[in-house]
């Protein structure tokens, strides 16, 4: 089994799905004050989510002392929950704020990045099953169109590019990456294309390249249309 590493933030699950999110963000605030200074609770409303909850510390001496009263215990406040509560899997972004923006964008980007790793492999997962020969056509196109949204490809588009661009400023910003193919542009329209060997490197790559500056703009960076 693997250990979590204790950090600022616990993890509650098992709450009161009947619980409305502003109730229980407020309730789990008062309910964790005693055990030191509440900086952030983080609950969301959604089907995947519903249940859970993240309260924020700004000590990991607060977040053990609260998971050491609160774990396996029975809440009257949250409807009579017996609540679980263990150290979060990774920081808050609003413990890694405290660090300063650049850790916080870092923070931030590699979770995006870890995400949508999950969604190349989740897609992947369905490509390999061998029930999807047998579909019908109509569930192919519905399975397709969910799919549509931002898909991950080895390719990546680059919007918003200085007119004065030349190949070899914009190959230099990914060059270095891992995986890294070419840089193609397309100067009339202020846009290029990076490509990778493989689309788990060009997840890796969008993340660390978005935002990135060239002659003074920002560039975007998005999967190209496969």
């Amino acid at each position: 089994m693997t250990t979590i590493a204790p950090c600022e933030t616990i993890y509650i699950r098992n709450i009161n799905e009947k619980i409305k999110i502003p109730t229980l963000k407020s309730t789990l605030k008062e309910l964790c004050k005693p055990y030191g200074n509440v900086i952030d609770v983080v609950a969301h409303g959604n089907l995947r989510l519903r249940g859970q909850a993240f309260v924020v510390f700004d000590s990991i001496d607060s977040a053990e002392s609260a998971i050491s009263a609160l774990n396996s215990t029975k809440l009257d406040d949250l409807k009579g929950s017996v609540v679980q509560v263990t150290y979060a899997k990774s920081a808050s972004d609003a413990t890694v704020s405290k660090k300063g923006e650049k850790e916080l964008d870092s923070h931030v980007r590699a979770r995006v990045a870890q995400k949508e790793l999950k969604q190349l492999s989740d897609t992947n997962k369905r490509r390999a099953e061998p029930s999807r020969a047998a579909e019908t056509p109509a569930k192919k196109a519905k399975v397709a169109s969910e799919t549509t949204y931002n898909p991950v490809h080895k390719i990546l588009l680059l919007q918003n590019l200085p007119k004065s661009a030349s190949q070899d400023t914009v190959a230099a910003l990914f060059s270095e990456l891992p995986g890294y193919i070419e840089v193609r542009l397309v100067p009339a329209r202020q846009v290029g294309f990076a490509e990778f060997e493989t689309e788990a490197q060009a997840v890796v790559a969008k993340e660390k390249t978005q935002g990135a500056e060239i002659e003074g703009e920002k560039l975007s960076v998005s999967y190209a249309k496969k």
